[in-house]
C-alpha cells in the first residue's frame, strides 16, 4: 500500500493488489472519501502517491500516471509519450519536472509538455524500475529490483551503474533514501549506506531483523528506520560500532580500466596490500600500501582486486581490463 499525507494534512491511501476496495481513498481527520477507478484514475493499483509544488497529487497506477488537481484526474499513459503504463514511482526534482519510473520499459521525465525517456540503450542498468530517487545534488536514481542488477545514478549528462562489485550488498535493490548526513541508503536484500565513496553493508549479524527490507525512512533525529518482512527494525543515530564503522568500504574508479585504477576510500592508510588474480585465479601481481595500480601490460579480460585492510578486513572487487 502506499500512502501519502499532503500539505493540507489529509491522509491518501492507495490499493495495491486489493481484493475489496481498489484505488484511492483520503482521510480528512473526520471522514473519508474514496476514488475508484471510475473515478478517474488509470488503474485500480496504485504503487506511488506524491504532491507537487503545485498542490496537484500524482498517481502511480498499472494503467498510466494519474494528476488530480483536487477536483479532475487526468491520466497520462503510452499514448500520451509514455514508455509504459506500468508506473512503479514518481518524483518531482528540483527543476519541477516529474519523473516516472516503470516495471517494465525503464523510465521518463515530463516537463508539462513532452516525456524524455529512458532505457538501458541510454544507460540504465535495467528496464525493470522499482524506485526513482533524487538526492540532495541533483542527481537521478533508479533502482531496479524487478531484475536484480544493482542502481542506476543519472547526473543529468551520464549514466553510472552500481552493483555488488562496488559495494552494494545485494543487487535487489528496492528501495533508496537519503539521511541528514547526505549518505545513500539502499534496500532490498540486506542494507547498504553510500556516502559517495565509501560503503557499507548491514544485515542480520548486525542487529537487522531480516534481510529482506522493503522500506527505508531516515528521521529528523537522525535515525534510520528499515521496514522489514520480519519486522520493522531501527538503527539509532550514532549507534554504529566502530568495528561496524570501519567495515571494509573500498571501490574501484574507474572500473573498466584501460591503464590504472584508483583504489577509494575515506583513508589510504586503510589498505596495507592488494593482491590480482586473473580470471582462474592465479596471482598475477601484488602491491603494498598502494592506492593507484597500474595494469596497462595487462591482456583485456577480467580480474579480481583483493584488497587488505589494516583493519584484517578484505574485499575482492572485479575488475575490467579494456
Amino acid at each position: 500500500m502506499s500512502s501519502l499525507q499532503d500539505s493540507f494534512g489529509f491522509y491518501w491511501f492507495g490499493s495495491l493488489f486489493s481484493s475489496q476496495l481498489s484505488g484511492v481513498s483520503r482521510y480528512d481527520g473526520f471522514s473519508w472519501a474514496y476514488y475508484p477507478v471510475e473515478s478517474g484514475l488509470g488503474g485500480e493499483n496504485i504503487s506511488d502517491i506524491i504532491e507537487d509544488t503545485d498542490n496537484n497529487l500524482w498517481f502511480a497506477t498499472n494503467g498510466g500516471a494519474t494528476m488530480f488537481d483536487r477536483n479532475t484526474f487526468t491520466n497520462y499513459t503510452i499514448d500520451d509519450g509514455l514508455p509504459s503504463n506500468n508506473i512503479s514511482s514518481i518524483i518531482q526534482d528540483k527543476n519541477g519536472d516529474i519523473w516516472f519510473s516503470t516495471s517494465d520499459a525503464g523510465a521518463s521525465k515530463f516537463d508539462g509538455t513532452t516525456f524524455t525517456n529512458y532505457t538501458v540503450a541510454d544507460g540504465l542498468a535495467s528496464n525493470e524500475l522499482s524506485r526513482v530517487f533524487e538526492d540532495s545534488d541533483g542527481n537521478i536514481w533508479f533502482t531496479s529490483g524487478f531484475s536484480n542488477t544493482g542502481v542506476t545514478r543519472f547526473n543529468g549528462v551520464s549514466f553510472r551503474i552500481f552493483t555488488t562489485e562496488d559495494g552494494l550488498a545485494s543487487n535487489n535493490v528496492r528501495e533508496i533514501a537519503q539521511d541528514n548526513d547526505d549518505n545513500i541508503w539502499f534496500a532490498g536484500f540486506g542494507v547498504t549506506r553510500f556516502d559517495g565513496i565509501n560503503w557499507l553493508t548491514l544485515d542480520e549479524s548486525d542487529g537487522l531483523l531480516d534481510n529482506l527490507v522493503r522500506g527505508i525512512e531516515p528521521d529528523a533525529a537522525g535515525n534510520i528506520w528499515f521496514g522489514t518482512f520480519g519486522g520493522v527494525s531501527v538503527l539509532n543515530a550514532g549507534s554504529l560500532s566502530t568495528a561496524q564503522e570501519e567495515k571494509t568500504s573500498f571501490s574501484v574508479y574507474p572500473n573498466p580500466v584501460q591503464d590504472q585504477f584508483t583504489i577509494q576510500t575515506e583513508r589510504a592508510s586503510e589498505i596495507s596490500k592488494v593482491n590480482l588474480y586473473n580470471i582462474l585465479g592465479k596471482l598475477v601481481a601484488s602491491h603494498e600500501n598502494a592506492t593507484t595500480i597500474d595494469i596497462s601490460t595487462f591482456s583485456s579480460g577480467i580480474y579480481f582486486a583483493e584488497i587488505l585492510g589494516n583493519n584484517q578486513q578484505a574485499q575482492t572487487i572485479k575488475v575490467i581490463k579494456q
